[in-house]
């Protein structure tokens, strides 16, 4: 995701994440993740940030809860590799 989408991209998506997170009725804690600065990798720990909500949500099957995210511009998304015997 690093390679294809630009610091402001990544950071809005994961606050409109986290948002919704924090707006689910949960039986229990939900998960605290700071808010990065700058500094060395810190768009990768974003990214991990984002994934580590994902696992936490898949754990408990609470990923059908998230709202169904769309994209309002596709040819800025990446594409996937197709290797022999995918197609």
């Amino acid at each position: 995701m690093i390679d294809f989408y630009s610091d402001k991209d990544i950071n809005v998506a994961k606050a409109c994440l986290l948002n919704d997170l924090h707006s689910m009725i949960l039986s229990e804690k939900t998960l605290h993740l700071p808010t990065r600065r700058e500094g060395d990798n810190r768009l990768a720990r974003e990214v991990d940030d984002m994934i580590t909500v994902f696992t936490f949500l898949d754990e408990r099957k609470l990923l059908d809860n998230l709202p169904k995210y769309v994209t309002d511009g596709s040819d800025n998304m990446p594409t996937t590799r197709l290797y022999e015997g995918d197609l």
